[in-house]
Parts: structure tokens; C-alpha cells; sequence
């Protein structure tokens, strides 16, 4: 799992919450968590506004499995 997957469960969005809000196609967002697509120059730095977690760190998998979102 991607921390981009990650972070975005622990706060509780869905990934078509958290394309609106990145202003992004959730199909999209979905290939970014997946390793499928990298983003561009601009879509690294909304997400890491949004995140405050560099694009780098946000792409990267880590071995945390089944986060649980916020309550």
C-alpha cells in the first residue's frame, strides 16, 4: 500500500473525496495509489498542500496494512 492510500484513509476520505479535493479524476487518483501513474510537477505539490508530506513519501509503499480511518 502507497502512503498516498495510506494517509488518505486514516483521515477518512474516499478517493473520490480526496480527487475533489486535489481537483483531480478519481480514476486518476486511484492509479497514483495503485504505482501505476506518476503525478506531474503540479499534482505532486497539491498533494503535498494537502498532506504536508512530500510527493516522494507519499508514493512510496510502505508495509502497513488496513489503516484505520479517523473517527
Amino acid at each position: 500500500m502507497t502512503k498516498l492510500k495510506h494517509e488518505r484513509i486514516i483521515r477518512g476520505l474516499t478517493v473520490r473525496q480526496l480527487a475533489y479535493r486535489l481537483n483531480l479524476s478519481f480514476q486518476y487518483v486511484s492509479l497514483l495509489e495503485n504505482g501505476k501513474r506518476k503525478p506531474s510537477f503540479d499534482v505532486a505539490q497539491r498533494m503535498k498542500e494537502f498532506f504536508g508530506i512530500p510527493a516522494e513519501e507519499l508514493l512510496a509503499v510502505n508495509d502497513e496494512s488496513d489503516p484505520k480511518p479517523a473517527a
